[in-house]
């Protein structure tokens, strides 16, 4: 290049022109730095916000992470592991409480049933052949009280008429007042025959009424029992008497072998009657035990073996069922289908997660708070999520989580800017009532922290002054100063990247 300008203008005015422009630039230069010295301002002072501490525990705040979920939600598992033969639903329909989302292979447990149906009918028509038992036993206990009633009507004609139209003929005045005799020969027992028939007009009357008070069979048994009684007392009676017969050998008494053959004759039908009470009263006792095994085998008591196998085959029946709804997934909620894990084919475990229902419209927020954070909050407090969302503390947990060792707050918003499943940051503002205590409470961006505790600034003639505190309880975003501020003192609300001796302009 400089041999072609050499070859153009000469060596010597090509030296003149290279001396003029670097001349030119070097003073170029030195004007330029002159003019920006002297036009450099002075450095502006770093602005800090200052304000009373007694006023900064009220803007304070509470941050923390929430999960939106739904008020009514339903995470859905297998309660039975086997192939998935349907899925009739598809992800994000819309299903109905009840509805069958999904089924298992069941052909062994529909078998199952259907024979726990069988045994099921077969114990209900047992127990309803036991009760038809029960109505025969019924209808024979019924027949054998009503023998014997007649047993017993009959056993009082039978002594009445023994007693009156055969026993009276050997007593003077039997059935009148006063004293009676004993006509034939009484071998000194003419007393205690004559006591005895007087004891028979009570016997007879009361026996008289009895029967024509009759009024249903249900006391067959203790007629019969009275009757009985009555019937070996009069065989008793007439024994002694035919006795008395047999050895009187009085030749002044007429008709003495007549009255030997009625009385055998007598004592023969009172035996026949005899048996027929016995035969009776035995016959309604056996109808009892009848009826009590019929009932004990049928439906209508207490303790019944008929009821008892209706209520095994039920069981049997009831469990079968539960085994085969176990493999018909079913949703418990009307909502949503938010996820679905299960397609035809495959083959699930026993308690597998494979869906969530849920109701996407009426969401709410769950997150948790440490215990001293708790005094920070309370139902119906309005926050904020993610900046410009307002919601409302619906409800906080009574006690810390054993495990968590947090309390569960729920929060509920209107807003249809989050979604089911969505993760959100949730800032509660500080309690307005520290403002009227004599605490100091600080947001933690006041403080600047040392190994020991912490510097919060003040600022006196425009120069940052560093006081020394000691820290309390943390709050969340806040902390409180136990000591080293007083609740008058103005202090600097951020003191990230400031030092001590620091001037700065404070901004109330």
């Amino acid at each position: 290049m400089l041999n072609r300008l050499y070859s153009w203008y000469g060596k010597s005015i090509v030296r003149v022109a290279l001396i003029l422009i670097i001349a030119l630039t070097l003073l170029g230069l030195f004007l330029t730095r002159d003019s920006g010295e002297a036009e450099a301002p002075e450095p502006a002072l770093k602005t800090v916000r200052v304000a009373p501490a007694v006023t900064l525990g009220s803007e304070a705040s509470l941050v923390l992470v929430g999960t939106v979920e739904s008020k009514s939600q339903a995470n859905i598992q297998t309660e039975s592991a086997g192939r998935v033969v349907s899925v009739p639903v598809a992800l994000g329909q819309r299903v109905a409480a009840g509805q069958v989302i999904a089924t298992l292979e069941n052909a062994n447990e529909r078998a199952a049933v259907i024979q726990a149906e069988g045994a099921y009918e077969a114990a209900l028509a047992g127990a309803a052949q036991s009760d038809v038992s029960v109505r025969d036993a019924e209808t024979s206990l019924d027949t054998a009280r009503t023998t014997g009633v007649n047993t017993y009507r009959s056993a009082y004609t039978t002594v009445d008429d023994i007693i009156r139209n055969l026993v009276d003929e050997l007593f003077t005045n039997p059935d009148g007042g006063g004293l009676i005799g004993f006509r034939p020969d009484s071998n000194g027992q003419a007393i205690a025959l004559n006591n005895e028939r007087i004891a028979y007009r009570t016997v007879l009357d009361d026996w008289s009424r009895s029967v024509t008070s009759i009024v249903d069979n249900t006391d067959a048994a203790t007629l019969l029992a009275a009757a009985r009684a009555d019937t070996l007392r009069t065989i008793a009676f007439v024994d002694t008497l035919a006795d008395l017969l047999a050895d009187d050998d009085n030749a002044d008494y007429s008709d003495i072998d007549t009255y030997k053959t009625r009385f055998l004759t007598a004592r023969s039908n009172l035996n026949a009657t005899l048996s027929n009470l016995t035969a009776a009263q035995s016959g309604i006792k056996n109808a009892e035990e009848a009826l009590e095994r019929a009932q004990i085998a049928g439906t209508n008591t207490d303790v019944s073996a008929a009821n008892a196998q209706v209520k095994q085959a039920l069981g049997a029946l009831l469990n079968a069922q539960a085994t085969l709804a176990k493999t018909i997934i079913r949703t418990p909620i009307a909502g949503t289908l938010n996820e679905l894990s299960l397609k035809t084919g495959d083959f699930v475990g026993t308690n597998a997660s494979v869906a969530v229902v849920a109701n996407n419209g009426a969401l709410e927020i769950t997150t948790f708070v440490g215990d001293n954070d708790r005094a920070q909050i309370a139902v119906e407090q309005e926050v904020t999520i993610d900046t410009d969302i307002i919601g409302i503390i619906t409800a906080i947990a009574p006690a810390v989580n054993t495990e968590t060792k947090k309390v569960e707050v729920k929060i509920s918003t209107e807003s249809d800017q989050i979604a089911n499943g969505d993760t959100v940051i949730i800032n509660i503002a500080g309690v307005s009532e520290a403002a009227d205590t004599d605490r100091v409470v600080l947001p933690i961006t006041a403080i600047k922290f040392s190994d020991v505790n912490g510097v919060v600034f003040t600022v006196e003639d425009n120069v940052l002054v560093a006081h020394d505190v000691v820290l309390g309880t943390i709050l969340g975003s806040a902390v409180e100063i136990v000591a080293g501020v007083a609740t008058t003192d103005e202090v600097v609300i951020d003191a990230r990247g400031l030092t001590a001796g620091q001037r700065v302009e404070a901004i109330r």
